[in-house]
């Protein structure tokens, strides 16, 4: 009953109420997600383990083409906001250099974890 007294007393508008209900969304996906894990380590049969696997994948790309869809606009108002900081103290190149930097270490990255995928499926 308390949590029911704090929403009606705190929420005031939309904005809180949205932000409310993503957060128990957001909450009730990594509990749901925590207990397949744990199933995962605690059940040891192959059906399990391939079900449970399966499922763990499934939500995981599902969780990334979401954030990746989301994250543009972000991305974008984030290196926006760092160049007009780095004019504004008088050093825009630092900004990009940094930007470049980042950018290669993503690309050394991807190169592994392709190189790694590789060799799992190879192994299969």
């Amino acid at each position: 009953m308390a949590a029911a007294t704090e929403l009606h007393t705190e929420v005031h508008n939309g904005v809180d109420v949205e932000v409310l209900v993503y957060s128990y969304y957001r909450d009730a996906e990594l509990r749901g997600s925590n207990s397949t894990y744990r199933l995962l380590r605690i059940l040891k049969d192959d059906e399990s383990q391939i079900l449970l696997s399966e499922h763990l994948s499934d939500e995981t790309l599902e969780v990334l083409r979401s954030v990746t869809r989301d994250e543009g606009w972000h991305i974008d108002w984030v290196r926006q906001k760092a160049r007009e900081i780095a004019a504004h103290e008088g050093t825009p190149e630092c900004c990009d250099e940094v930007i470049d930097r980042y950018r290669s270490i993503d690309r050394e990255v991807m190169v592994e974890l392709h190189e790694l995928e590789r060799g799992l499926l190879e192994a299969l």
